[in-house]
């Protein structure tokens, strides 16, 4: 809600408000704890972002299975509206970009 209400008050690109906005957050936060990050991830599930199958990283496998999932749901399902492809705008942008 911050940001929209900045971005519709000085007029600035939405993106470059909510990286301002992170920035000035993360920086706060980093006065609160003097400097040192804080994280709730356990140690145990380091494996997971650092281990291997035949040399290939977990990350990677995972990735790579999300991306099978979703072009198999995205082939499987058509899209019920084509006004969900529109980026922020007119209906005239998309067309112009080539979407639709």
């Amino acid at each position: 809600m911050f940001n929209g209400v900045r971005h519709h008050q000085v007029r600035v690109n939405p993106f470059v408000t909510t990286l301002g906005s992170m920035t000035i957050i993360r920086g706060i936060v980093l006065l609160v704890h003097a400097g040192r990050r804080r994280s709730r991830v356990p140690f145990d599930s380091s494996p997971l972002g650092q281990g291997k199958i035949a040399g290939i990283f977990y990350p990677f496998i995972i990735m790579i299975a999300f991306l099978l999932i979703a072009d198999v749901l995205l082939r499987k399902f058509e899209i019920p509206a084509p006004d969900l492809f529109t980026s922020a705008g007119t209906k005239k942008r998309p067309k112009l970009s080539g979407i639709t």
